[in-house]
Order: structure tokens, then sequence, then C-alpha cells
């Protein structure tokens, strides 16, 4: 599979002011090569992503920490930054001043607006901070009708619905209390009075403010002006890539264009999942953003949005089966065999697919376009299973070969479990291969479960499946 990171930056890492970027940016006791160039790549991918594109307005609800490097990354004349978090204030003044760039600042009476202006190479920029919830912010407050880029990532806090409930707490209680009362409500270890009732029908609170969703919706779709951008958290809408890709006419028929990009440095904000540093060495840093290359009808992304939940939830299994977990793929409860499930999975795709084309047809797509759609998405379904084939073709193999150079004294222990990619943790669940996550699954814990998964594996390798092309 071609990256779609491109390749040519030379022009951007040229540029004298991004080095001072990036160090204010990095926090400085983990300035270690590796780590500074890899937020460099990611602001000049985006900067190459987005250069034939609108990208004047940057809107970013639910920015916590993460000011300064989308403004330059999507080289925004003004970035909109709504959070209600008051820790940021300061944090974006803080940032140009150790850049040593001059500004001017602007406060509404109720502290809830801070303008701050400054030229950057040459070009005046605008940062608009507003501490209000997400939920309950309207970029119309601004006088917009659209932005030119959403980015939304990580959007913690304000990724969940505000219902009554929520709005009941929060009216009553400070900022830094009504979470923890409402909790303890719910566990029933406090009363409160004036609790506004559940929907009898639902069950449920009516929602009042609905959650920042990070993904293509609607809403979303029509907040973005055409020859905009999305991003929904540098990754692409299908999170199972490697294993079930979306097809490329999938995206023409929704007039969006993928655009690779090199994934945020996870450790240039703060955040509550921190990986270790050997972990973050070895993360996938390819990332994509959508260009929105021309409007479609509300059908038309509907639709759209059926096919990535299919693409989903076929990339989920095969990625889980590729990683040892094959009692998500197969149905071993009900005495199912590996080559029926290969087929039903076939099936269960194949009949989304049809139904969806129908929607597709429905909503005035051109029949040569859904035709090449439904070929497309049953080569890659395919293509899918063949990979998985060579990949355990391959670990059998290597398996076959260090076993024997065991038994013949060339390696020890601890060197057969090298050659096979074994990183041992503290528990089985915590030992990996980077090169066949599945051989773990295939040689540790239980005996028994162990040999049955070897079989399997060999047992795939040898099914004909008829989708050679």
């Amino acid at each position: 599979m071609s990256s779609l990171i491109p390749e040519d930056r030379s022009v951007i890492d040229n540029d004298s002011g991004l080095s001072r970027v990036v160090d204010v940016i990095a926090d400085k006791s983990r300035q270690v090569p590796w780590e500074k160039q890899w937020i460099k790549d990611n602001i000049t991918s985006l900067q190459e992503a987005v250069r034939e594109g609108k990208h004047e307005t940057l809107y970013y609800p639910a920015h916590g920490f993460d000011i300064l490097r989308p403004l330059i990354a999507y080289d925004a004349s003004q970035l909109i930054a709504v959070d209600s978090d008051n820790q940021l204030r300061g944090r974006i003044q803080q940032q140009l001043e150790q850049l040593g760039v001059s500004f001017t600042t602007e406060t509404s009476s109720d502290d809830s607006l801070v303008t701050t202006s400054f030229n950057w190479q040459g070009k005046d920029r605008r940062v608009t901070e507003v501490f209000e919830d997400a939920r309950q912010f309207n970029i119309q407050e601004l006088g917009l009708a659209k932005v030119d880029v959403l980015h939304v990532y990580l959007p913690t806090g304000a990724d969940q619905d505000v219902d009554e409930l929520d709005l009941y707490f929060k009216q009553k209680y400070p900022p830094d209390e009504w979470m923890r009362r409402k909790t303890r409500y719910q566990l029933g270890e406090i009363p409160e009075e004036m609790v506004p009732a559940v929907d009898p029908e639902t069950g449920k609170y009516q929602v009042i403010h609905k959650a920042i969703e990070n993904r293509l919706t609607q809403q979303n779709y029509d907040l973005v002006s055409e020859g905009g951008f999305f991003c929904f958290d540098e990754r692409g809408l299908s999170p199972y890539k490697r294993a079930f890709d979306a097809p490329h006419v999938l995206f023409e028929m929704a007039g969006l264009q993928e655009k690779g990009i090199t994934r945020r440095y996870p450790w240039t904000v703060r955040t509550s999942f921190v990986p270790s540093k050997a972990d973050v060495q070895f993360m996938d840093r390819a990332g994509v953003i959508y260009h929105k290359e021309r409007g479609v009808s509300p059908q038309t992304l509907e639709a759209f949005n059926h096919v990535i939940s299919v693409i989903n939830d076929t990339g989920y299994n095969i990625e889980m089966f590729g990683s040892g977990e094959f009692d998500t793929f197969v149905h071993f409860e009900d005495g199912e065999k590996l080559g029926d499930a290969v087929l039903r999975r076939f099936n269960d795709l194949d009949e989304g697919v049809e139904r969806i084309s129908g929607e597709f047809q429905k909503a005035g797509i051109k029949p040569q376009k859904i035709e090449q759609f439904k070929d497309q998405m049953t080569r890659e379904y395919k293509q899918s299973l063949l990979r998985l084939q060579q990949s355990f073709k391959s670990f059998l193999e290597v398996l076959g070969q260090a076993g024997n150079r065991l038994r013949q004294g060339e390696v020890n222990q601890s060197q057969f479990w090298q050659e096979l990619g074994i990183e041992f943790g503290q528990s089985r669940y915590d030992t990996k291969s980077r090169r066949w996550p599945f051989a773990p699954a295939a040689l540790l814990g239980n005996k028994e479960q162990a040999q049955n998964n070897l079989a399997l594996i060999r047992e795939f390798t040898q099914l004909e499946f008829g989708l050679e092309e």
C-alpha cells in the first residue's frame, strides 16, 4: 500500500522560523532529535497538505493546550480556539513571547473572549480564544457562517452530550465540583431536590447540547466551506486502514480527497494517555486529513458514512484476527469452520455493499462509479485475506527455521524468541511481537490454546479462497 505522506518538503524545511516553533512546542526536558523531527514533520506535512485549498480560518473546539501548532501547521490567518478550561489562559501569549513575537490582546468585558493579534512570517494572524464549553458554542457568534478548516483532536470532556441532568448540576455547583456531585447523586450517595425527570419513553434525560463529534457528521460537513479541510484526530475515518483500506472511488463520490500527513507527536500536549518512550518510537505516524473538493447532497454523505461503518466493522475483525484474537472472526462456540467464517464474512460484506449501492443510486451517483465502488470493495477484502495469508506463511517459515537452529544448539531460547520478534512483558497480555502480532497467541500462554491457534494459522495458509488476482 503506497504512503500518502508527501516526500518533498524541502521548501518548508528551509524555513528558519520553524525550528523556533518546534522548540517552543516541545517540552524542553524531552527535546531529543528524533522527537523534535517528528514535531517538525507533523507541521510541514500539514502545511503541504493544505497548500492547494482554503485554510485561512481554522476552528478547533476543545483544543486543550494545543494552540500554536495547528495555527502554524495550517498557515491560518485566524484560529478560533474554544475551550472552557481557564488553565489555558495566557498559553498562546506565553508561546509568542518565547518565539520573540510582538502581539496585542483584546479581552471582552466578561473575560470570555480573548483576541491575540500578531504577525508571523509576513502574515497577520489572529487567535480568538473563547472560554466556553465547546458544545454550547456556535461560530455564528463571531459572525461566521463557515470555516475553512475544522480540526478535531481528542475533544476530552466535550465528547459527550450535555443533558438536563448535566445542566442542573452545572448551574447549581462550581465548575470543579458539579461533576463529582452528579456522580455521587447517580450512585445514590447524596440526595438532590428538583432534579429533572427522565423522558418516560426513552428513560434518558433530554439532550440540551450535542457533543463535539470526532467524525464526518452532516453538521461538521456543513461547517466547512468548499475547498476547505476536515481533520479528525489526524487519522483516517477508517482507523483500520492497514487491515482494510477504503476504496479511492468512495472519496471521489463524496467529493473528498485524502491528504497524507505525519500525525501529531503524542507528547506535544497534555493528555491522560501517556505512552512510554519505547511505544512512542514504534507508533504509526501516518495520518490523514480530508480536502472538501466539492459539496455533495445529504443523501450521498449518509451513504458514504454507511460505507465507512461497514469498512470499520470489516477492518476491525480482520485486524483482530491478524493480532491473534481469532474468535472475533470465527464463531468457534457454534462449531464454525475457518473456511466457512471467511465465506460468511464475505457474504456479510457483499450484502452491505449491495444495500449501500442502492443508496448511492438514489442519491444520483453515476452507475459507473457505483460499479467501481463495488469492485474495489470486493478486491480489498480479497487482498486483506491474501495479506494475512502471506504474513502467516512468513511467520511459519521463520518459526521452522528458528526451531531447527534451537534444536541444533545454534541459538539459545532467548535468541529464538528474538528471531520471532517476541518482546516479553510482565504477563502474557503485555508480551507482543511487532513483526507478527499474532505470534504470542500461537506460542505462549495456555499450551492447548496456543497449539490450537498455531494449527488455525497453518490451516489459514492452506485455504484456497479463489481470491487470487
